[in-house]
C-alpha cells in the first residue's frame, strides 16, 4: 500500500539512526541507492526524515512517547532509539537534515548531494556527555592516595588539581648559546601557488558547478553572471580551468580570482587555482544554438534567463 501512494517506509528512517550508532558509511550509500531504486522523492525522505530526528528529541526530552503522533508500537520503538543518543546528537542531525533539504532542491545532481550528506550523518562525531565525564573523574579520585587526589569540584566552580611534589631532576649544563641570525623573510604563500593546492575531484567539481555559480552570484552578482556564461573545461594539477568566449570574461575571472578560490574553498573544503583561458566557440553555420563570440556576456545571461530575444 505504502509503494502504491509512493509513501517512504518508516524503516527507512530508522534505517539511519540504526547506520548512525554504527558509524555505518558504506550503509548510508546503500540506503540511498535503495531509495532510488524504489523511486521515491528525495524531498518527501528528507522531510520525514527530520520528523523522525522530532520525535526522537521529544522521547529524549521528556522521557515519554506520549506527544509522539504514531501507533503505540511506533512509540515504544522511538522510545528505545532516543536512549542510544544525547540531546547534542539528536539536535546536530536534524540541523544537518535540514540544510540538506534545503540545498537538495538547487542542486542538478540531488543524488550526489544526499549521498555525501548522509555519509557525513551517519559518521558524525557523538557529543560527549559532560555528565558521564565528571562521573569518571570521579571514579578516578577515589582510586588515588590521599596526597594525590585530584580535586573534581561541581560543574561552574574552579577546578584545582594538586599532586605529590617530585624529586627535583638535575639538569646537564647549559651549554653556550650560538649567536642568532635574521630569519629570511617568508611571503605567504598563494592560494594559486602549487604548494598550497589540493587535489580535488574534476567528477565533484562538475557535477556541483551549478550550485558554485549560483552561491557566487549570490556573493557578487557582477562575477556570477560573467561565470555563468563561461564553461568548465576541467580540473589540472589542484587548478580549476574556466574557459572564456571574449577578453572581457578573462579579465573578469582573473581580476576575481581571489573571491572565486574562497567559493571554492566553502563548498568543496579544499584550495585550488583559478585559470581563465580564451576559447573559441562553433560558428553560428556549425551550430544553430552557438552564441556569437562578441556577445556581451550580460546579454547572454538576459537570453539564458529570461528568454530575452533581439528587438
Amino acid at each position: 500500500m505504502l509503494e502504491a501512494l509512493n509513501i517512504v517506509d518508516q524503516d527507512f528512517f530508522f534505517r539511519v539512526t540504526g547506520l548512525m550508532e554504527q558509524q555505518d558509511a558504506a550503509g548510508g550509500l546503500a540506503l540511498v541507492e535503495d531509495l532510488m531504486s524504489r523511486g521515491y522523492d528525495l524531498r518527501e525522505f528528507l522531510v520525514g526524515l527530520i520528523e523522525h530526528f522530532r520525535n526522537l528529541l521529544v522521547a529524549k526530552v521528556t522521557g515519554t512517547s506520549d506527544l509522539i503522533q504514531a501507533s503505540d508500537v511506533m512509540r515504544k520503538r522511538y522510545q528505545e532509539v532516543a536512549s542510544l543518543f544525547s540531546i547534542g546528537d539528536l539536535l546536530r542531525a536534524q540541523r544537518h537534515v535540514a540544510a540538506t533539504e534545503m540545498s537538495i532542491q538547487r542542486t542538478a545532481q540531488a543524488r550526489f548531494r544526499l549521498e555525501a550528506d548522509i555519509v557525513q550523518l551517519v559518521t558524525m562525531p557523538r557529543a560527549v556527555d559532560l555528565a558521564g565525564l565528571i562521573d569518571g573523574l570521579e571514579e578516578i579520585k577515589k582510586k588515588l592516595p590521599g596526597d594525590g587526589a585530584v580535586n573534581v569540584p561541581s560543574p561552574g566552580s574552579t577546578r584545582t588539581f594538586s599532586t605529590p611534589a617530585a624529586a627535583p631532576i638535575p639538569q646537564p649544563a647549559t651549554p653556550p648559546a650560538a649567536p642568532l641570525r635574521p630569519r629570511p623573510a617568508v611571503t605567504p604563500a598563494s592560494p594559486h601557488s602549487p604548494s598550497q593546492r589540493t587535489p580535488v575531484n574534476e567528477a565533484e567539481v562538475r557535477s556541483r558547478w551549478t550550485e558554485f555559480v549560483t552561491e557566487v552570484s549570490r556573493a557578487k552578482i557582477s562575477v556570477g553572471t560573467v561565470l555563468g556564461s563561461t564553461t568548465l573545461l576541467g580540473v589540472q594539477d589542484g587548478i580549476v580551468r574556466i574557459g572564456c568566449v571574449d577578453e572581457f570574461q578573462v579579465a573578469s575571472v582573473e581580476r576575481n580570482r581571489d573571491v572565486l578560490s574562497e567559493m571554492l574553498y566553502t563548498i568543496f573544503r579544499v584550495r585550488v587555482g583559478i585559470a581563465a583561458e580564451r576559447i573559441v566557440r562553433p560558428a553560428a553555420g556549425d551550430n544553430p544554438d552557438a552564441t556569437p563570440e562578441e556577445e556581451h556576456p550580460i546579454i547572454t545571461a538576459l537570453k539564458r534567463e529570461l528568454g530575452a530575444e533581439p528587438i
